[in-house]
């Protein structure tokens, strides 16, 4: 069968180099199989199961993190945060890692509620202190079937403004 030359870079060591018949890739699409002679292309690479068969017929299989692959003249560089095969996973230190990682959602969650909070309180007191609403109506033409009323928003110390022309028919 035809192969390809194959590299799996992980961000601390060179996972795998050599001869392969094929790679399932997990991507953001879902899982793709690269042969031989392959067009080119770059494709982001999601946290998954990375399975190549080498030149000789094994399958190896590789738990990987997020990265990217490039195929280019027959060649497949794979590069990724990190690469483990199946059974050199520590189950405990994993747990620990998953934990860890909960603890830190929880915190971010409960620091962006707080800042929400914030912000909230922010926006309901500053429309009594900041800015100015002004309506006013301009009767530009009489025989016009519409009123337009010019809605001005500035800030007090007059920074800035908006001006915005309603228009209102007359009924």
């Amino acid at each position: 069968m035809n192969t390809f030359f194959l590299k799996v870079i992980a961000s601390d060591k060179v996972f795998f180099s050599g001869k392969a018949e094929m790679v399932n890739i997990p991507t953001l699409d879902g899982e793709k199989v690269f042969l031989a002679h392959h067009e080119n292309i770059v494709i982001a690479i999601e946290m998954g199961d990375l399975k190549f068969r080498t030149e000789d017929g094994e399958t190896h299989h590789a738990v990987v993190g997020k990265g990217f692959a490039q195929v280019i003249n027959n060649r497949v560089t794979v590069l990724v945060d990190s690469a483990e095969r199946p059974e050199d996973i520590d189950k405990i230190r994993a747990e620990e890692a998953l934990e860890r990682a909960k603890e830190q959602m929880r915190q971010k969650q409960s620091i962006q509620e707080y800042y929400h909070s914030q912000a909230f309180k922010i926006y309901k007191a500053v429309p009594e202190t900041k800015y100015i609403f002004n309506l006013e109506l301009e009767d530009l033409n009489p025989e016009q079937e519409c009123d337009c009323y010019n809605l001005e928003v500035a800030q007090k110390n007059r920074q800035w403004a908006f001006v915005s022309p309603i228009y209102v028919n007359r009924e």
